[in-house]
């Protein structure tokens, strides 16, 4: 489906509909980043002092996993993986991907080939939320993972969610972290 189509489709949708893309992520939540840090780069700079530091100044990479699987599989790490958990300290809402309706759900799947325009469908629908919701409603974004059947990738902006960092390694987290 081209963008325009899929356009045409979602915006109706989205009039009446945006508000379901809301959710809350309850308190003590989180969230999980694998951070591929090939050894010939590695410097003191990348070590995290605070949830979203595993980058040096000026480079991307401030999304997280709902599972470690999933980080890894997005990720595909080739060097020395640095792994990080994070807790969220309130509840805090989202928009969520996931409450989109299937045939704009697998629009936005099918999008997922790192080929130019890719991602463009994921775009739209953050573009057409800025327009149908309050400023303001969420703080971050949900979307299913494009390579983990079972996860999701989550976007949030780091000054208006309180987090906790609880764990920081070069091996991954224990399992049950936030149980």
């Amino acid at each position: 489906m081209n963008d325009a189509a899929f356009r045409s489709l979602l915006q109706p949708w989205m009039v009446t509909g945006a508000q379901q893309l809301i959710v809350t992520v309850p308190q003590g939540s989180g969230v999980f980043r694998v951070i591929d840090l090939p050894s010939a780069q590695y410097q003191t700079g990348y070590v995290s002092t605070s949830p979203g530091s595993f980058k040096m100044l000026g480079e991307s990479g401030n999304w997280y996993g709902t599972e470690i699987k999933t980080c890894l599989l997005e990720v595909g790490p080739t060097g020395r993986p640095v792994y990080e958990a994070t807790r969220f300290r309130q509840n805090t809402p989202f928009l969520s991907t996931f409450n989109l309706p299937a045939e704009i759900q697998q629009a936005v799947y099918e999008d997922r080939d790192l080929i130019p325009g890719a991602y463009s469908k994921s775009q739209i629908v953050l573009e057409l939320a800025q327009l149908y919701l309050p400023q303001g409603a969420y703080s971050g974004v949900y979307f299913p993972s494009r390579r983990d059947n079972e996860g999701g990738v989550v976007t949030y902006d780091p000054h208006r969610v309180p987090v906790e960092l609880i764990y920081t390694g070069t091996k991954p987290p224990p399992p049950g972290l936030f149980r």
